[in-house]
Protein backbone atom coordinates (compact mmCIF):
# COMPACT_ATOMS: atom_id res chain seq x y z
CA UNK A 1 0.00 0.00 0.00
CA UNK A 2 2.54 2.33 0.84
CA UNK A 3 4.31 1.95 -2.94
CA UNK A 4 0.65 2.56 -3.93
CA UNK A 5 0.38 5.67 -2.32
CA UNK A 6 3.57 7.06 -3.82
CA UNK A 7 3.14 6.34 -6.77
CA UNK A 8 -0.52 7.95 -6.83
CA UNK A 9 1.80 11.29 -5.13
CA UNK A 10 3.83 10.83 -7.46
CA UNK A 11 1.65 10.72 -10.49
CA UNK A 12 -0.26 13.94 -9.04
CA UNK A 13 3.19 15.60 -8.85
CA UNK A 14 4.62 14.82 -12.12
CA UNK A 15 1.31 16.41 -13.70
CA UNK A 16 1.27 19.20 -11.96
CA UNK A 17 4.86 20.10 -12.70
CA UNK A 18 4.99 19.19 -16.27
CA UNK A 19 2.30 21.37 -16.80
CA UNK A 20 3.96 24.41 -14.43
CA UNK A 21 7.19 23.88 -16.07
CA UNK A 22 5.86 23.90 -19.96
CA UNK A 23 4.12 27.73 -18.46
CA UNK A 24 7.80 28.55 -17.08
CA UNK A 25 9.32 27.45 -20.10
CA UNK A 26 6.94 29.36 -22.29
CA UNK A 27 7.18 33.10 -20.40
CA UNK A 28 10.57 33.12 -19.50
CA UNK A 29 11.93 34.74 -22.59
CA UNK A 30 9.15 37.08 -22.68
CA UNK A 31 9.44 37.88 -19.92
CA UNK A 32 13.10 38.42 -19.60
CA UNK A 33 12.92 40.73 -22.84
CA UNK A 34 9.80 42.68 -20.73
CA UNK A 35 11.41 43.11 -17.40
CA UNK A 36 14.64 41.98 -17.14
CA UNK A 37 16.57 38.70 -16.14
CA UNK A 38 15.95 38.44 -12.67
CA UNK A 39 12.08 38.38 -13.25
CA UNK A 40 12.73 35.28 -15.80
CA UNK A 41 14.72 33.49 -13.03
CA UNK A 42 11.95 34.14 -9.94
CA UNK A 43 9.15 32.81 -12.02
CA UNK A 44 10.90 29.83 -11.77
CA UNK A 45 9.41 30.19 -8.14
CA UNK A 46 6.11 28.80 -10.19
CA UNK A 47 6.71 25.18 -9.17
CA UNK A 48 7.45 25.13 -5.90
CA UNK A 49 4.26 27.38 -5.09
CA UNK A 50 2.39 25.10 -7.37
CA UNK A 51 3.34 21.55 -5.82
CA UNK A 52 3.36 23.22 -2.16
CA UNK A 53 -0.91 24.37 -3.14
CA UNK A 54 -1.40 20.49 -3.44
CA UNK A 55 -0.62 20.27 0.34
CA UNK A 56 -3.12 22.55 1.25
CA UNK A 57 -6.83 21.53 2.11
CA UNK A 58 -8.60 20.62 -0.79
CA UNK A 59 -11.17 23.47 -1.55
CA UNK A 60 -15.12 22.51 -0.91
CA UNK A 61 -16.25 22.99 -3.87
CA UNK A 62 -13.43 22.61 -6.87
CA UNK A 63 -13.55 25.63 -9.07
CA UNK A 64 -12.15 24.44 -12.01
CA UNK A 65 -14.78 21.55 -11.71
CA UNK A 66 -17.04 21.79 -14.91
CA UNK A 67 -18.68 18.12 -15.29
CA UNK A 68 -22.20 18.36 -13.49
CA UNK A 69 -22.46 16.22 -10.11
CA UNK A 70 -23.74 12.78 -11.00
CA UNK A 71 -25.53 10.60 -8.79
CA UNK A 72 -23.28 8.03 -8.76
CA UNK A 73 -20.04 6.79 -10.22
CA UNK A 74 -18.66 3.13 -10.18
CA UNK A 75 -15.06 1.88 -9.62
CA UNK A 76 -14.07 -1.21 -11.52
CA UNK A 77 -10.78 -2.68 -11.45
CA UNK A 78 -9.77 -4.88 -14.19
CA UNK A 79 -8.15 -8.64 -12.65
CA UNK A 80 -5.62 -9.87 -15.05
CA UNK A 81 -5.22 -13.47 -13.81
CA UNK A 82 -7.55 -16.23 -15.36
CA UNK A 83 -4.91 -18.35 -16.82
CA UNK A 84 -2.60 -20.23 -15.63
CA UNK A 85 -0.03 -19.42 -18.82
CA UNK A 86 0.10 -15.78 -16.92
CA UNK A 87 2.64 -16.07 -14.55
CA UNK A 88 3.94 -13.25 -14.82
CA UNK A 89 0.67 -11.50 -14.03
CA UNK A 90 1.35 -12.48 -10.25
CA UNK A 91 3.37 -9.46 -9.66
CA UNK A 92 1.35 -6.81 -8.42
CA UNK A 93 1.57 -4.13 -11.03
CA UNK A 94 2.36 -1.15 -8.54
CA UNK A 95 5.28 -2.81 -6.90
CA UNK A 96 7.02 -3.14 -10.12
CA UNK A 97 6.34 -0.24 -11.44
CA UNK A 98 7.68 1.20 -8.01
CA UNK A 99 10.66 -1.13 -7.66
CA UNK A 100 11.51 0.45 -11.23
CA UNK A 101 11.42 4.31 -9.75
CA UNK A 102 13.29 3.38 -7.12
CA UNK A 103 16.18 1.83 -9.19
CA UNK A 104 15.91 4.84 -11.35
CA UNK A 105 16.24 7.52 -8.97
CA UNK A 106 18.96 5.90 -6.72
CA UNK A 107 20.95 5.18 -10.23
CA UNK A 108 20.39 8.95 -11.21
CA UNK A 109 21.69 10.01 -7.65
CA UNK A 110 24.39 8.10 -7.95
CA UNK A 111 25.79 9.29 -11.70
CA UNK A 112 25.12 13.04 -9.94
CA UNK A 113 27.12 12.52 -7.34
CA UNK A 114 29.68 10.93 -9.28
CA UNK A 115 29.56 14.33 -11.43
CA UNK A 116 29.94 16.40 -8.39
CA UNK A 117 32.82 14.24 -7.00
CA UNK A 118 34.78 14.15 -10.39
CA UNK A 119 34.38 17.90 -10.45
CA UNK A 120 35.88 18.27 -7.27
CA UNK A 121 38.73 15.76 -7.72
CA UNK A 122 39.70 17.71 -10.71
CA UNK A 123 40.15 21.25 -8.69
CA UNK A 124 43.20 19.18 -6.76
CA UNK A 125 44.43 20.55 -3.83
CA UNK A 126 42.61 23.49 -2.35
CA UNK A 127 44.72 26.45 -0.61
CA UNK A 128 42.71 29.09 1.57
CA UNK A 129 43.01 32.41 0.26
CA UNK A 130 43.19 35.77 2.11
CA UNK A 131 39.97 37.10 1.08
CA UNK A 132 37.96 33.90 2.42
CA UNK A 133 38.10 32.25 -0.86
CA UNK A 134 39.85 28.80 -1.75
CA UNK A 135 42.85 28.27 -4.83
CA UNK A 136 42.28 25.65 -6.69
CA UNK A 137 45.98 23.64 -7.48
CA UNK A 138 44.93 23.57 -11.17
CA UNK A 139 45.10 26.60 -13.06
CA UNK A 140 42.19 25.59 -15.33
CA UNK A 141 39.24 25.32 -12.51
CA UNK A 142 37.00 28.00 -10.98
CA UNK A 143 35.88 30.46 -10.91
CA UNK A 144 33.29 28.39 -8.77
CA UNK A 145 31.09 27.70 -6.03
CA UNK A 146 31.34 24.63 -4.67
CA UNK A 147 28.75 22.28 -2.74
CA UNK A 148 25.61 23.04 -0.69
CA UNK A 149 26.26 23.00 2.45
CA UNK A 150 28.69 26.13 3.40
CA UNK A 151 29.55 26.16 0.15
CA UNK A 152 33.03 27.63 -0.84
CA UNK A 153 34.19 30.12 -3.58
CA UNK A 154 37.25 28.15 -5.74
CA UNK A 155 39.42 30.28 -8.26
CA UNK A 156 42.34 29.12 -10.18
CA UNK A 157 45.61 29.45 -9.11
CA UNK A 158 46.53 32.23 -11.26
CA UNK A 159 43.53 34.47 -10.69
CA UNK A 160 45.75 37.49 -9.62
CA UNK A 161 47.47 36.84 -13.35
CA UNK A 162 44.79 36.11 -15.26
CA UNK A 163 42.41 38.71 -14.10
CA UNK A 164 42.95 42.51 -13.78
CA UNK A 165 42.05 44.08 -10.44
CA UNK A 166 38.92 45.11 -11.62
CA UNK A 167 37.90 42.26 -13.23
CA UNK A 168 38.75 40.20 -9.69
CA UNK A 169 36.29 42.45 -7.99
CA UNK A 170 33.96 41.64 -10.74
CA UNK A 171 34.16 38.00 -10.88
CA UNK A 172 34.31 37.88 -6.97
CA UNK A 173 31.05 40.04 -7.23
CA UNK A 174 29.72 37.22 -8.99
CA UNK A 175 30.05 34.02 -6.82
CA UNK A 176 29.34 36.05 -3.63
CA UNK A 177 26.14 36.94 -5.09
CA UNK A 178 25.67 33.37 -5.61
CA UNK A 179 26.26 32.43 -2.19
CA UNK A 180 24.25 35.07 -0.77
CA UNK A 181 20.95 34.38 -2.97
CA UNK A 182 21.42 30.42 -2.24
CA UNK A 183 22.09 29.89 -5.87
CA UNK A 184 24.17 26.54 -4.79
CA UNK A 185 21.34 25.15 -2.75
CA UNK A 186 19.06 26.06 -5.28
CA UNK A 187 20.89 23.70 -8.06
CA UNK A 188 20.73 20.93 -5.28
CA UNK A 189 16.96 20.89 -4.83
CA UNK A 190 17.46 20.58 -9.13
CA UNK A 191 19.46 17.93 -9.12
CA UNK A 192 17.13 16.38 -6.06
CA UNK A 193 13.91 16.56 -8.24
CA UNK A 194 15.77 15.61 -10.76
CA UNK A 195 16.03 12.05 -9.17
CA UNK A 196 12.76 12.03 -7.89
CA UNK A 197 11.62 12.62 -11.80
CA UNK A 198 14.45 10.76 -13.57
CA UNK A 199 11.92 9.44 -15.82
CA UNK A 200 10.79 13.21 -17.26
CA UNK A 201 12.45 14.25 -20.40
CA UNK A 202 10.86 18.26 -19.38
CA UNK A 203 12.34 18.58 -15.77
CA UNK A 204 15.76 17.92 -17.32
CA UNK A 205 15.20 20.38 -20.07
CA UNK A 206 14.00 22.42 -17.36
CA UNK A 207 16.69 22.36 -14.84
CA UNK A 208 18.91 23.51 -17.79
CA UNK A 209 16.99 26.75 -18.47
CA UNK A 210 16.54 27.42 -15.09
CA UNK A 211 20.57 27.23 -14.76
CA UNK A 212 20.84 29.79 -17.69
CA UNK A 213 18.70 31.79 -16.37
CA UNK A 214 20.13 31.78 -12.69
CA UNK A 215 23.72 32.99 -14.38
CA UNK A 216 21.82 35.89 -16.69
CA UNK A 217 20.30 37.34 -13.78
CA UNK A 218 23.28 37.20 -11.71
CA UNK A 219 25.34 38.98 -14.32
CA UNK A 220 22.30 41.76 -14.40
CA UNK A 221 22.74 42.08 -10.78
CA UNK A 222 26.37 42.52 -10.86
CA UNK A 223 26.04 44.93 -13.86
CA UNK A 224 23.41 47.09 -12.06
CA UNK A 225 25.88 47.60 -9.34
CA UNK A 226 28.70 48.48 -11.64
CA UNK A 227 27.11 49.96 -14.34
CA UNK A 228 30.04 51.63 -15.97
CA UNK A 229 32.06 48.07 -16.10
CA UNK A 230 29.92 46.38 -19.14
CA UNK A 231 32.76 46.06 -21.46
CA UNK A 232 34.86 44.83 -18.29
CA UNK A 233 32.81 42.49 -17.13
CA UNK A 234 32.11 41.21 -20.47
CA UNK A 235 35.89 40.79 -20.65
CA UNK A 236 36.02 39.15 -17.33
CA UNK A 237 33.58 36.26 -18.61
CA UNK A 238 35.37 35.59 -21.67
CA UNK A 239 38.87 35.20 -19.45
CA UNK A 240 36.66 32.91 -17.19
CA UNK A 241 34.98 30.78 -20.33
CA UNK A 242 38.42 30.09 -21.47
CA UNK A 243 39.81 29.10 -18.00
CA UNK A 244 37.20 26.16 -18.51
CA UNK A 245 37.94 25.08 -21.88
CA UNK A 246 39.88 21.94 -21.22
CA UNK A 247 36.86 21.42 -18.63
CA UNK A 248 33.63 21.27 -20.71
CA UNK A 249 32.34 17.94 -20.02
CA UNK A 250 32.70 18.53 -15.87
CA UNK A 251 29.42 19.00 -14.10
CA UNK A 252 29.03 20.24 -10.62
CA UNK A 253 25.21 19.60 -9.75
CA UNK A 254 25.68 21.08 -6.78
CA UNK A 255 27.05 24.37 -6.95
CA UNK A 256 27.42 27.17 -9.66
CA UNK A 257 30.29 27.83 -12.65
CA UNK A 258 31.05 29.51 -15.76
CA UNK A 259 30.81 26.20 -17.80
CA UNK A 260 31.38 26.41 -21.36
CA UNK A 261 27.80 24.89 -21.91
CA UNK A 262 26.33 28.10 -20.70
CA UNK A 263 25.27 30.55 -23.69
CA UNK A 264 28.40 32.89 -23.36
CA UNK A 265 26.69 34.80 -26.56
CA UNK A 266 23.74 35.35 -24.64
CA UNK A 267 25.08 36.39 -21.44
CA UNK A 268 27.16 39.13 -23.36
CA UNK A 269 23.96 40.39 -25.40
CA UNK A 270 22.05 40.99 -22.35
CA UNK A 271 24.88 42.91 -20.68
CA UNK A 272 23.34 45.62 -23.68
CA UNK A 273 20.20 45.55 -22.22
CA UNK A 274 19.76 49.10 -20.07
CA UNK A 275 19.18 49.06 -15.73
CA UNK A 276 15.66 48.61 -15.55
CA UNK A 277 14.25 52.12 -13.84
CA UNK A 278 12.69 51.67 -10.57
CA UNK A 279 9.11 52.11 -11.92
CA UNK A 280 9.39 49.02 -14.15
CA UNK A 281 11.47 46.84 -11.84
CA UNK A 282 7.81 47.47 -9.15
CA UNK A 283 5.92 46.71 -11.79
CA UNK A 284 8.19 43.40 -13.08
CA UNK A 285 7.56 42.70 -9.10
CA UNK A 286 3.94 42.89 -9.46
CA UNK A 287 3.77 40.56 -12.68
CA UNK A 288 6.10 37.93 -11.03
CA UNK A 289 4.00 37.49 -7.68
CA UNK A 290 0.82 37.31 -9.79
CA UNK A 291 2.29 34.61 -11.53
CA UNK A 292 3.16 33.04 -9.09
CA UNK A 293 0.15 32.85 -7.03
CA UNK A 294 -1.62 31.76 -10.41
CA UNK A 295 0.25 28.75 -10.52
CA UNK A 296 0.00 27.76 -7.00
CA UNK A 297 -4.21 28.55 -7.44
CA UNK A 298 -4.31 26.53 -10.44
CA UNK A 299 -2.51 23.85 -8.83
CA UNK A 300 -4.84 23.78 -5.41
CA UNK A 301 -8.31 24.41 -7.23
CA UNK A 302 -7.64 21.35 -9.31
CA UNK A 303 -7.78 19.20 -6.60
CA UNK A 304 -11.17 17.20 -6.07
CA UNK A 305 -14.09 19.42 -3.80
CA UNK A 306 -15.33 17.91 -1.11
CA UNK A 307 -16.77 14.65 -1.41
CA UNK A 308 -18.75 15.40 -4.66
CA UNK A 309 -18.91 11.92 -6.35
CA UNK A 310 -17.62 12.71 -9.61
CA UNK A 311 -14.20 14.96 -8.26
CA UNK A 312 -14.32 11.99 -5.47
CA UNK A 313 -13.87 9.17 -8.87
CA UNK A 314 -11.98 11.94 -10.79
CA UNK A 315 -9.04 11.82 -8.03
CA UNK A 316 -9.50 7.78 -8.20
CA UNK A 317 -8.34 7.25 -11.86
CA UNK A 318 -5.30 5.37 -11.35
CA UNK A 319 -7.57 2.43 -9.59
CA UNK A 320 -9.41 1.34 -12.46
CA UNK A 321 -12.06 2.01 -15.05
CA UNK A 322 -15.08 4.44 -14.11
CA UNK A 323 -18.62 4.24 -15.38
CA UNK A 324 -21.65 5.55 -15.18
CA UNK A 325 -24.18 3.98 -12.90
CA UNK A 326 -26.45 2.01 -14.85
CA UNK A 327 -23.85 1.11 -17.20
CA UNK A 328 -22.11 -2.27 -17.73
CA UNK A 329 -17.99 -2.25 -17.01
CA UNK A 330 -16.51 -2.72 -20.37
CA UNK A 331 -13.90 -5.93 -18.90
CA UNK A 332 -15.13 -7.75 -21.45
CA UNK A 333 -14.68 -11.99 -20.70
CA UNK A 334 -12.87 -10.84 -17.39
CA UNK A 335 -13.73 -11.33 -13.93
CA UNK A 336 -14.05 -7.81 -11.86
CA UNK A 337 -13.40 -6.46 -8.90
CA UNK A 338 -15.39 -3.12 -7.32
CA UNK A 339 -14.77 -1.32 -3.99
CA UNK A 340 -18.20 -0.01 -2.82
CA UNK A 341 -17.34 3.32 -0.12
CA UNK A 342 -20.55 3.44 1.62
CA UNK A 343 -22.25 6.38 3.50
CA UNK A 344 -20.40 7.40 6.70
CA UNK A 345 -22.39 7.21 9.35
CA UNK A 346 -22.03 9.74 12.81
CA UNK A 347 -21.84 7.74 16.18
CA UNK A 348 -23.40 9.44 18.99
CA UNK A 349 -22.55 11.81 20.30
CA UNK A 350 -20.65 13.11 17.09
CA UNK A 351 -22.71 15.12 14.82
CA UNK A 352 -22.21 16.24 11.15
CA UNK A 353 -19.27 14.49 10.07
CA UNK A 354 -18.38 13.95 6.50
CA UNK A 355 -16.17 12.47 4.11
CA UNK A 356 -13.96 15.79 2.63
CA UNK A 357 -11.63 13.85 0.24
CA UNK A 358 -11.18 10.58 -0.05
CA UNK A 359 -10.00 7.91 -2.61
CA UNK A 360 -10.67 4.08 -2.66
CA UNK A 361 -8.48 1.54 -1.50
CA UNK A 362 -6.63 -0.89 -3.97
CA UNK A 363 -8.06 -4.39 -4.14
CA UNK A 364 -5.55 -6.96 -2.20
CA UNK A 365 -3.79 -8.76 -5.31
CA UNK A 366 -4.14 -12.30 -2.94
CA UNK A 367 -7.55 -11.68 -2.77
CA UNK A 368 -7.70 -11.31 -6.49
CA UNK A 369 -6.36 -14.45 -7.06
CA UNK A 370 -8.48 -16.07 -4.69
CA UNK A 371 -11.85 -14.71 -6.09
CA UNK A 372 -12.63 -13.50 -2.64
CA UNK A 373 -14.57 -10.19 -1.18
CA UNK A 374 -14.88 -8.77 1.79
CA UNK A 375 -17.61 -6.16 3.78
CA UNK A 376 -15.08 -3.89 6.24
CA UNK A 377 -16.85 -1.64 8.83
CA UNK A 378 -14.43 0.72 9.96
CA UNK A 379 -14.49 2.81 13.50
CA UNK A 380 -12.37 6.01 13.04
CA UNK A 381 -12.10 8.88 15.45
CA UNK A 382 -11.77 12.44 13.12
CA UNK A 383 -9.75 15.07 15.43
CA UNK A 384 -10.77 18.83 14.84
CA UNK A 385 -8.52 19.01 11.97
CA UNK A 386 -10.52 16.43 9.82
CA UNK A 387 -7.85 14.04 10.30
CA UNK A 388 -7.97 10.65 11.62
CA UNK A 389 -6.48 10.40 15.13
CA UNK A 390 -7.18 6.10 15.21
CA UNK A 391 -9.00 3.51 12.73
CA UNK A 392 -10.35 0.58 14.12
CA UNK A 393 -12.05 -2.64 12.53
CA UNK A 394 -15.51 -3.00 13.76
CA UNK A 395 -17.26 -5.59 11.60
CA UNK A 396 -15.48 -7.78 8.78
CA UNK A 397 -16.34 -10.57 6.99
CA UNK A 398 -15.11 -12.69 4.04
CA UNK A 399 -17.51 -12.97 0.69
CA UNK A 400 -16.43 -16.37 -1.09
CA UNK A 401 -14.58 -18.89 -0.87
CA UNK A 402 -10.98 -18.69 -1.67
CA UNK A 403 -9.59 -20.47 -4.13
CA UNK A 404 -6.71 -22.27 -5.41
CA UNK A 405 -4.26 -20.26 -6.91
CA UNK A 406 -4.01 -20.75 -10.84
CA UNK A 407 0.05 -20.91 -10.72
CA UNK A 408 0.80 -23.12 -7.84
CA UNK A 409 -2.24 -24.26 -6.85
CA UNK A 410 -1.90 -23.19 -3.23
CA UNK A 411 -4.78 -22.19 -1.27
CA UNK A 412 -4.84 -18.60 0.87
CA UNK A 413 -5.39 -18.76 4.51
CA UNK A 414 -8.43 -17.11 5.21
CA UNK A 415 -7.15 -15.24 8.57
CA UNK A 416 -4.73 -14.12 6.33
CA UNK A 417 -6.99 -12.42 3.59
CA UNK A 418 -8.85 -11.16 6.18
CA UNK A 419 -6.37 -9.44 7.81
CA UNK A 420 -5.22 -8.05 4.42
CA UNK A 421 -8.43 -6.39 3.91
CA UNK A 422 -8.40 -4.89 7.01
CA UNK A 423 -4.99 -3.39 6.34
CA UNK A 424 -5.97 -1.48 2.83
CA UNK A 425 -9.10 -0.31 4.59
CA UNK A 426 -7.78 1.08 7.59
CA UNK A 427 -5.22 2.26 5.11
CA UNK A 428 -7.26 4.30 2.82
CA UNK A 429 -9.18 5.78 5.70
CA UNK A 430 -6.19 7.69 7.03
CA UNK A 431 -5.03 8.98 4.15
CA UNK A 432 -8.45 10.70 3.57
CA UNK A 433 -9.64 13.83 5.10
CA UNK A 434 -13.23 14.95 6.66
CA UNK A 435 -15.11 17.83 7.56
CA UNK A 436 -14.47 17.71 11.73
CA UNK A 437 -18.06 17.17 13.43
CA UNK A 438 -19.54 20.18 15.05
CA UNK A 439 -20.55 21.27 18.75
CA UNK A 440 -22.00 24.92 19.97
CA UNK A 441 -20.45 26.35 16.52
CA UNK A 442 -16.56 25.33 16.72
CA UNK A 443 -15.13 21.83 15.61
CA UNK A 444 -15.25 18.73 17.96
CA UNK A 445 -13.71 15.04 17.75
CA UNK A 446 -16.05 12.41 16.96
CA UNK A 447 -16.55 8.73 15.97
CA UNK A 448 -17.92 7.50 12.81
CA UNK A 449 -18.44 4.37 10.56
CA UNK A 450 -17.03 3.93 7.65
CA UNK A 451 -18.20 0.74 5.21
CA UNK A 452 -16.05 -0.36 2.54
CA UNK A 453 -17.41 -2.97 0.18
CA UNK A 454 -14.44 -5.11 -1.40
CA UNK A 455 -16.57 -7.33 -4.10
CA UNK A 456 -15.36 -9.94 -7.08
CA UNK A 457 -17.79 -10.99 -10.23
CA UNK A 458 -18.02 -14.89 -8.89
CA UNK A 459 -18.03 -16.83 -12.61
CA UNK A 460 -17.10 -20.37 -13.11
CA UNK A 461 -13.53 -21.22 -13.19
CA UNK A 462 -14.21 -23.01 -16.96
CA UNK A 463 -16.28 -20.52 -18.12
CA UNK A 464 -15.77 -16.68 -18.68
CA UNK A 465 -17.77 -14.09 -17.61
CA UNK A 466 -20.40 -13.06 -19.84
CA UNK A 467 -21.69 -9.21 -19.95
CA UNK A 468 -25.17 -10.48 -17.96
CA UNK A 469 -22.80 -11.46 -15.38
CA UNK A 470 -21.01 -9.00 -14.34
CA UNK A 471 -21.48 -6.90 -10.97
CA UNK A 472 -24.07 -3.74 -10.66
CA UNK A 473 -22.12 -0.46 -10.70
CA UNK A 474 -21.04 0.60 -6.82
CA UNK A 475 -21.64 3.87 -5.31
CA UNK A 476 -18.94 5.83 -4.16
CA UNK A 477 -20.86 8.40 -1.82
CA UNK A 478 -19.60 11.48 0.01
CA UNK A 479 -22.70 13.20 1.17
CA UNK A 480 -23.75 14.02 4.53
CA UNK A 481 -25.31 10.69 6.38
CA UNK A 482 -27.66 11.58 8.90
CA UNK A 483 -27.15 10.71 13.14
CA UNK A 484 -26.67 6.87 14.10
Amino acid sequence: MIAHDVLNTLLAATLDASLTLGVVLALRLPLRRAFGAQAAYALWLALPAALLAMWLPAPEHSPLATLPVLPSVSIQVSSAFASANAAMLRWDVPSWIFATWLMGMFAFAARLLWQQQRYVRSLGRLIAGSDGTMRAENDEAGPALIGAWRPRIVLPRDFEARFDARERELVLAHERLHRARGDAQINALVALCRCVQWFNPLVHYAAICLRIDQEIACDAHVIARFPETRRCYADAMLKAQRVGESRQELRLPAGCHWPSSHPLKERILMLKFPVLTERRRRLAHVVVVALLFGAGYASWAAQPGTASPTQASASSLAHGQIALAGEAPVVADKPATSIQLGELQNIAPSADISYRRMTPPSYPPEAKHAHVGAKVVLKVLIDTEGRVKSAEVEKIALIGEPRPDPVDGKTADKATLTAMFADVAKTAVRSWSYQPGMKGGKPTEGYALIPIDFSMDHCDADKPCSDKAKPAPAKVTGKKATHA
